[in-house]
This record gives C-alpha cells, sequence and structure tokens, in this order.
C-alpha cells in the first residue's frame, strides 16, 4: 500500500515517472521479458526508474497485477 504523502509526491511527478517507464517499456523486446526471470528484471529496472524521480527508498517494490504483450 502507499501512504498518503508518498500517493502525492507520486501525483506530483507522474508524467516524469510514465515517461521514465514508457523509455524503458519501449526498449524491451519479447525475448526480454517471457521468462520470470526477465519480469523481475523488468520489475528492478522500473523500481529504479520511479526511484529516480522521488526521493530513493520511498518506494520498495513492484507488482504487475496484468501483463499484457502486443
Amino acid at each position: 500500500m502507499v501512504g498518503p504523502a508518498i500517493k502525492g509526491e507520486i501525483e506530483g511527478r507522474l508524467a516524469p515517472i510514465r515517461d521514465s517507464i514508457l523509455i524503458l517499456l519501449s526498449a524491451k523486446t519479447l525475448q526480454d521479458i517471457q521468462d520470470v526471470q526477465g519480469k523481475n528484471t523488468l520489475k528492478d529496472e522500473i523500481l529504479g526508474a520511479i526511484n529516480k524521480n522521488i526521493p530513493p527508498g520511498k518506494i520498495a517494490k513492484v507488482y504487475f497485477t496484468d501483463f499484457v504483450v502486443q
């Protein structure tokens, strides 16, 4: 769960966070993310992208609730 304070920080920086994640995702191939190890690596990279835009340590984990590849 995200606390109210961090939620406000995320909402205030949503555009750069989304941009960082979209750039990261656009560089991935199906082979990069098709296995569990690739998905876990992607989670770590998304976490790094988020934490570059907010104070470090505020977000500790990334979860996939849906995963669609086109």
